[in-house]
């Protein structure tokens, strides 16, 4: 180390300088894949904890102290690793049970949303909407004929995905 700083030689000290930044660079590097690591395992047991309680109530707050997180950092790492907020992922899942609920069933509307977890009918009927692109009893229904309400039932289609690698 000091034979390189104790010399005046320009080219030395460059190829310690070079050394030195690729280093620090694979430290990041692999720093960042640690921390990416860790981010995904938290959202992932987020998204168990999700898919098995989406019709109970409880806020963004409350997944984020499960998870030892601060809610902006939670919502920050949900929205990376699964391209919504946990938010729109909860109702998405909510609205991909009603769907299943509408079809095998003759449950009102008002108890389909109950069931799901909607408080209130009028904004679980704004949501399906908003998901599927017509209104739950079109959706029973089988009307409008299109490609997103009979496909609705993929999972992807509400925009559902596993944890997204970002490496």
């Amino acid at each position: 180390f000091t034979s390189f700083y104790s010399t005046n030689n320009t080219s030395s000290m460059l190829k310690f300088q070079s050394m030195i930044f690729s280093l620090l660079h694979m430290i990041a590097k692999s720093t960042d894949e640690v921390h990416n690591q860790v981010g995904m395992a938290t959202i992932s047991n987020a998204i168990i904890f999700l898919q098995s309680n989406y019709n109970l109530k409880f806020r963004t707050k409350d997944l984020a102290d499960m998870c030892n997180l601060s809610e902006p950092y939670f919502r920050t790492l949900f929205k990376k690793y699964m391209r919504v907020t946990p938010t729109e992922y909860k109702n998405q899942m909510r609205i991909r049970r009603a769907c299943e609920i509408l079809l095998g069933s003759d449950a009102p509307v008002e108890r389909t949303a109950e069931i799901v977890g909607f408080n209130d009918v009028q904004y679980f009927c704004e949501i399906f909407k908003k998901i599927t692109g017509c209104s739950a009893l079109q959706y029973r229904n089988g009307t409008p004929h299109n490609k997103k309400t009979q496909t609705i039932l993929n999972m992807t289609q509400f925009g559902i995905h596993t944890p997204v690698d970002k490496n």
